[in-house]
Order: structure tokens, then C-alpha cells, then sequence
């Protein structure tokens, strides 16, 4: 069995911005986490109706959008994203140490699939196929 590599603080990291980016609307949203066969982080629901309004991929990187040209996110996660397209809008937010910033999955699509991904874990499945947003394609949705 795989190990769960995601922590306590790494959820609570995550819906603060989920919850930061609910906060935009202009209607009562409510963020559910979405269970794992659906291949992203939150489901963003009407409060009133639980109509599916988005989904968003969550990442917090402890970076600045400065250091690299571009952010990985790995392709079965694209492909998520594109398949609930169809439906809603699909989101990525990335939380760096100057911003959230967010982009559609049509922002970046199509785009090339490279291989990527972790190392340092000693995890042979850390690596695979990963699209790179390229970070001009990325919005600041805060004031950091």
C-alpha cells in the first residue's frame, strides 16, 4: 500500500484557500471535499441549491511565483479537471509565499505532457506525466 504523504497542516493549509477563494463569490458557496475517486480537492456547491458551481485543484507550494517559469500539476489531475469542464468550471489554485493565484483548465490547455515530479520521497510513483502551467498564465486572486 502507498503511503499518505499529506498531513494534518497540509489539509488545513489547503481550505483556508479553498475557503479564501469561496469568499469571492457573490453568492453563499460552501466548499465540500471531494472524496478521492474524483481525482481533485473540493467541490464548490451553491449553499442554497448544493448545485456544483466549480471544482478546484488545491496546491501550497513554499515558494514565489518568481521561482520557476512554470508549476507542475500532475496530468491525471488535468484530466479531472477537463472531464468536470465540460460541466462547470474547473480551477487550479496554487498558495505561494507571495499569493494565491489561480488559472482555469482552459487557461492552459492543451499543453505539452511532460515527465515530473518528486524525488526526494525515494517513491517510484512520485514520478509520471505532468503538465507545466506556465506562471504568466497564472492569476493573483489576493493581496499578499
Amino acid at each position: 500500500m502507498r503511503p499518505q504523504y499529506e498531513q494534518q497542516h497540509d489539509r488545513d493549509a489547503e481550505r483556508e484557500v479553498i475557503e479564501f477563494a469561496c469568499g469571492l463569490y457573490q453568492k453563499d458557496v460552501v466548499a465540500v471535499k471531494m472524496p478521492k475517486a474524483y481525482q481533485v480537492d473540493f467541490g464548490i456547491y451553491d449553499a442554497g441549491s448544493d448545485e456544483l458551481l466549480c471544482v478546484a485543484e488545491v496546491k501550497c507550494r513554499d515558494c514565489l511565483i518568481t521561482t520557476y517559469p512554470s508549476l507542475i500539476l500532475s496530468a491525471h489531475k488535468v484530466f479531472a479537471l477537463c472531464h468536470f469542464n465540460d460541466w462547470v468550471p474547473a480551477v487550479v489554485l496554487y498558495s505561494l509565499r507571495d499569493g494565491i493565484y489561480s488559472a482555469r483548465a482552459t487557461d492552459f490547455m492543451p499543453s505539452q505532457i511532460y515527465l515530473g515530479g518528486r524525488y526526494d520521497r525515494n517513491d517510484w510513483q512520485d514520478m509520471g506525466p505532468v503538465f507545466h502551467i506556465p506562471v504568466k498564465d497564472l492569476k493573483k486572486i489576493d493581496r499578499r
